[in-house]
């Protein structure tokens, strides 16, 4: 048997300890590693999740406190508009309007469905009148408030006052359109 030197024993017994340590690197410390970041990219995945999930629940519940402001605002809505198929209720109270105020009216009328193509911010269907009223200029002021105070919403186009002589008696002609928006069905 031959014997090794100790020099050659000191140099076995580090190439033993670095090829364990190797060993111990490649099949524990590695694979650790790898876990690590994978469960590292997880974590951060579920935090991102659960900070959606709750600014998701911040927002319903802020939805859910306001919801008695939005039904108020939808009645309002609701209040302002007409229901389709009234514009023989509607022509009625107009004229009921311009008998009031002393003013003959002629009212054309045209129920407006299609909004797509609408150019108005307000995408509903609605009902577009056409007026031309004759009466004295005070009467028709007080026409024009009385729409104001009407219980929908009334929007005037392309307004015309045409003056039929210079005394505050002689008449006026207004002429002017109106929409009066319809609730959808």
């Amino acid at each position: 048997m031959q014997i090794i030197s100790l020099q050659k024993k000191l140099t076995l017994f580090i190439i033993s300890i670095i090829f364990l340590a190797l060993i111990v690197v490649l099949l524990i410390i590695i694979p650790a590693l790898k876990q690590i970041n994978e469960l590292k990219t997880s974590i951060t995945a579920t935090e991102q999740f659960v900070e959606e999930q709750y600014l998701k629940t911040q927002h319903l519940k802020s939805s859910v406190r306001h919801l008695d402001e939005i039904k108020k605002q939808i009645e309002k809505f609701s209040n302002i508009t007409v229901s389709q198929n009234d514009q023989l209720k509607i022509i009625t109270e107009l004229e009921n309007l311009a008998t009031e105020h002393n003013i003959t009216q002629y009212i054309t009328v045209k129920f407006i469905d299609d909004v797509t193509h609408n150019e108005n911010l307000i995408k509903l269907p609605y009902y577009e009148f056409s007026f031309v009223n004759s009466g004295k200029f005070l009467d028709q002021f007080n026409y024009f408030k009385s729409l104001e105070k009407l219980d929908y919403y009334v929007t005037i186009d392309n307004l015309q006052l045409d003056n039929q002589g210079n005394s505050p008696e002689s008449e006026t002609v207004a002429r002017f359109n109106a929409h009066i928006y319809a609730k959808p069905i």
